[in-house]
């Protein structure tokens, strides 16, 4: 049950992987566990291959409730988001400004 967890967050492997689960989604607060697969990959011939032969592993993992790893797990991705988005406004004025 969710009430026993803090916190969740997938980690996943992908095509540029090769098996291994490198990538990892934003924590969620147990109550809103929801992730959507958003990949930006380029339709190539061995991307192709994958699709149809490969396999992507995924692996849920959570903190228990009251864990401050979670809770600052949490804290720094959406640090990292934040900064992300800043990164990109502040291309899109550079390059309107050119």
């Amino acid at each position: 049950e969710s009430k026993n967890w803090g916190s969740f967050f997938v980690r996943f492997s992908w095509f540029d992987t090769e098996g291994r689960m490198e990538h990892m989604s934003p924590a969620s607060q147990a109550q809103d566990l929801q992730y959507t697969f958003d990949f930006k990959q380029v339709c190539t011939g061995p991307f192709l291959k994958f699709l149809e032969e490969g396999v992507m592993a995924v692996q849920v993992r959570a903190y228990d409730r009251g864990v401050a790893a979670g809770e600052l797990d949490i804290v720094k991705q959406k640090l990292k988001l934040t900064e992300d988005e800043l990164d990109r406004m502040k291309k899109q004025v550079e390059e309107e400004r050119s």
